[in-house]
């Protein structure tokens, strides 16, 4: 057997329906809005860019680069300004390949670190430890 369902329609009042009628015209106003606020977000091309969130070094650089004192006075702060970008893009650097060659990376003929943190002990008489001649003995 086929069960058809009959839903009841009753007629809808004058106020309902007008009612209906202003909820499509509100929605249909607020769609239209939307339409144009969506299309003015659009840029220009002769519209700026926001400024894009600079990382960590550009932040320090642009504080270094503002204006104010930076605990110097105003007619050193270029002079300063430059050694200290002198000082960071070259001396530390050097400095550190430095450092690092000098107690890590260089190593000795016998496979120890390139300086010696401990000198080894001599005693009298040791036969591992041969000092070079002093000078004028052969």
């Amino acid at each position: 057997p086929v069960v058809k369902i009959i839903i009841n329609m009753a007629p809808i009042s004058e106020a309902r329906e007008r009612e209906i009628e202003q909820w499509r015209q509100a929605r249909s106003k607020i769609r239209a809005e939307r339409h144009a606020f969506l299309k003015d977000q659009v840029l220009a091309p002769n519209e700026p860019l926001p400024p894009k969130n600079p990382g960590t070094l550009a932040r320090w650089r642009l504080w270094w680069e503002g204006p104010g004192t930076k605990f110097v006075p105003a007619a050193l702060q270029t002079p300063v300004r430059k050694v200290g970008g002198v000082f960071l893009r070259w001396v530390v650097p050097i400095w550190a390949t430095h450092y690092v060659f000098k107690y890590y990376v260089l190593g000795k003929d016998d496979g120890t670190m390139g300086v010696a943190l401990r000198r080894a002990k001599v005693y009298p008489g040791d036969t591992r430890f041969n000092p070079p001649p002093a000078p004028g003995e052969s």
